[in-house]
């Protein structure tokens, strides 16, 4: 039975990832995906999965229960995007100089080599493609979306992917890879720049949360106030538990010492009688 695995591609906003690799805001930047290529597993590829290869892409599905905001188009049902595939030339997988070029390159690079292959495919209501008896190589997937003016229908970046993939020593002959699709910048912002890490912050790990909707702001600097410290109640409730054993220390004393007091309030009154 042949594995499947599912990978993370592309740059989102509110990233989402799934699967082996997860990979940064950037397009240019990405690392092709292979999995874990394990060196010595290289010649098995064949054995393993024969002469049957395929290459599944899914796009993410949204909460169908979400409400749409005021003013914004409802989301599309992930049918329509057009998926076309490339084959890079010249890059044989079933040796190991074949992964290690493909470990070295990036989504840019696999952009200006010469590819062949090409196929094209369009999306369902199901929201993925198949491309089966595919040859073994590094893949430039681009994605073309829907034209949809009734629906948001987000941009899917090119992203490269090997197959098969490496996974754990072994091959995924058939690989399913999750894309990701991303938000362009509106026209009138800015284009978003990474955040950059506050003092004192180490990496990757997140800092204070930032202002809910909804909720007061914080106090500007210098504004703060203080608040003071709840002072301890006059009357404390007493820890009775914590006492417990001096107080009982405390009765077996008082017993003792109104047993004494008997005693010798018995003997004065014999005392007193015999000398009467």
């Amino acid at each position: 039975m042949r594995n499947s695995c599912r990978l993370a591609v592309g740059g989102f906003a509110a990233a989402l990832a799934l699967g082996v690799s997860a990979l940064g805001p950037s397009a240019i930047a990405k690392p092709v995906i292979t999995g874990w290529v394990d060196q010595t597993a290289v010649k098995g590829i064949e054995q393993q999965c024969g002469h049957s290869f395929s290459l599944t892409v899914r796009l993410p599905k949204g909460n169908p229960f979400d409400d749409v905001p005021v003013g914004e188009l409802p989301p599309g049902n992930g049918s329509g995007y057009v998926f076309t595939i490339s084959r890079v030339k010249g890059v044989d997988l079933t040796t190991l100089e074949g992964w290690n070029r493909a470990g070295a390159l990036t989504v840019s690079d696999v952009e200006q080599l010469e590819r062949v292959d090409f196929r094209t495919a369009t999306t369902t209501e199901t929201g993925e493609v198949t491309f089966d008896n595919v040859e073994p190589g590094i893949y430039l997937v681009e994605t073309q979306k829907p034209a949809d003016s009734a629906h948001e229908n987000l941009d899917v970046p090119a992203f490269a992917v090997t197959v098969p993939i490496g996974q754990d020593g072994t091959w995924v002959c058939d690989a399913v890879v999750y894309a990701k699709t991303s938000i362009p910048n509106s026209p009138d912002e800015p284009p978003t720049t990474p955040p950059t890490t506050p003092p004192g912050v180490p990496p990757n790990i997140p800092g204070p949360p930032a202002d809910h909707p909804g909720e007061p702001p914080a106090s500007p600097p210098g504004n703060e106030t203080e608040v003071p410290p709840t002072p301890p109640s006059e009357n404390p409730r007493p820890s009775w538990l914590a006492n417990t054993g001096a107080s009982v220390l405390w009765v077996i004393g008082s017993a003792l010492l109104l047993i004494g007091l008997g005693w010798i309030f018995l003997l004065l009154s014999r005392r007193h009688g015999t000398e009467e």
